[in-house]
């Protein structure tokens, strides 16, 4: 069976042509590569096995060494492949091949699991260097599915955490954010990143008294997949130096239903007020905009932090919406005067749907589809008592005779069946500290 490399792919550079290979040759090969890799690589690397590592990759032709490097643990060969004070400087010959030599030659998938591997751990000014000369190689669609894929992990390894802290020289990091910003105007199918806090706005935890706590609020993971599938939480929970509380963060998202999302942090000193919150999330807004030039974007916040500050700062044109789920019942003629801005206030994600549809961003197809997952959410919510149920369901009809008002009859999206509350299971505590 014919192998194929993953994703998009670069023409082999003229220099160092691909080798004639039957598939099946291909095949065999690259897996007995990848096995006598994973051996050597097993108990002590001496440097007779590092020299061996080295002459095998360079041995494989374009499909060969792709398949190799998308099979391997790469934090683990870059490891154990060292520079030696006294005598072979193995490692820096390895990144020469893969990041030199041969770099025309790789898949984005590729590109993708070298960064991932280089990233880990305390990266070098040389690990910096091959990352970057790995971005810089590659353009336009491919480009953006590269920077896509290296945010895409469940851990605080992305692209914002790794060119604005872990990369220290600016010169190099300029290069990178010009060679993003250039390559943008080659994307022509702009796109949506969904920009979304966590606390109070992906589910129940901090101010809000409404819904039980840890209720992930119906409707919303339909809300961020009908915008776009491309979301990243902008959080003010703090990222300490090894990235604990974000991982944790991460697995408290994947318990509840999402999976390979980025995650943006704040820092301990920005918690100290509404105001530092805000400044602190404007921040790195802006580092991700420069990370994503050819992306608009869309902010879901909540009135119970600094989001509402935040989100009056955001007027760069990149941003199509900016959407408040109100926990703290801000008066009608306030919320008015948010709308007058272009920030829209919601009780429910029918509602945010709806204002998203007036702003341009989703379309009435696609508040249809939110407002029939907000009703089956709603439905399997296991509400404190009877009255906050009804307080909310009336909350959600409101919204939903808004939606029916455009659609035809047939169309109508109805309020959600309820079962008794003793039959619901409750939602899921956070597990993790408020913040």
């Amino acid at each position: 069976m014919q192998i194929q490399p993953i994703g998009f792919t670069t023409p082999p550079s003229a220099a160092a042509p691909a080798k004639a290979s039957s598939p099946d040759q291909v095949s065999l090969s690259s897996r007995n590569t990848v096995a006598e890799i994973e051996r050597l690589l097993k108990g002590p690397t001496p440097r007779w096995s590092e020299r061996k590592i080295l002459d095998l990759l360079r041995s494989e032709d374009a499909d060969g060494l792709n398949h190799v490097l998308q099979s391997l643990n790469l934090r683990h060969l870059f490891k154990d492949v060292n520079n030696h004070c006294f005598g072979p400087k193995h490692f820096t010959e390895l990144l020469q091949l893969l990041t030199k030599e041969r770099i025309n030659e790789l898949t984005v998938d590729s590109k993708i699991a070298l960064v991932d591997g280089l990233m880990r751990g305390r990266s070098r000014s040389e690990d910096e260097r091959a990352i970057r000369d790995l971005f810089l190689s590659t353009r336009g669609l491919e480009l953006r599915a590269m920077k896509n894929g290296v945010d895409a992990g469940q851990d605080h390894y992305d692209l914002q955490n790794l060119i604005y802290h872990d990369m220290d020289d600016k010169a190099m990091r300029s290069q990178l954010t010009d060679h993003f910003h250039t390559q943008s105007a080659f994307v022509k199918d702009r796109q949506f990143k969904v920009l979304s806090d966590i606390d109070d706005t992906f589910y129940c935890n901090l101010k809000d008294t409404r819904y039980p706590r840890g209720t992930v609020y119906p409707g919303v993971r339909a809300f961020y997949a009908e915008l776009t599938g491309d979301l990243t939480f902008l959080t003010a929970r703090p990222q300490d130096p090894m990235g604990v509380i974000k991982d944790k963060t991460h697995k408290t998202l994947q318990k509840r239903g999402v999976e390979k999302k980025v995650v943006v942090a704040g820092t301990l000193g920005s918690l100290l007020s509404n105001e530092k919150i805000a400044a602190k999330k404007l921040e790195n807004f802006n580092q991700v905009r420069h990370i994503f030039p050819e992306y608009d974007f869309v902010f879901t916040g909540d009135s119970g932090q600094g989001d509402v500050i935040l989100a009056s700062k955001m007027t760069v044109p990149e941003i199509r919406g900016r959407f408040i789920h109100d926990v703290v019942a801000t008066p009608q003629q306030k919320r008015e005067e948010y709308a007058r801005q272009g920030i829209d206030f919601f009780d429910n994600y029918v509602g945010a749907a709806l204002a998203a549809q007036a702003r341009g961003a989703m379309s009435l197809d696609s508040v249809r589809r939110v407002a029939v997952a907000a009703c089956d959410d709603f439905g399997l919510t296991a509400f404190a008592d009877e009255p906050q149920r009804q307080a909310r369901l009336a909350e959600l009809q409101i919204d939903l005779n808004r939606l029916n008002a455009q659609l035809p009859s047939d169309q109508h999206v109805h309020a959600p069946a309820l079962r008794p509350l003793e039959e619901l299971p409750l939602p899921a505590k956070p597990s993790e500290p408020n913040y």
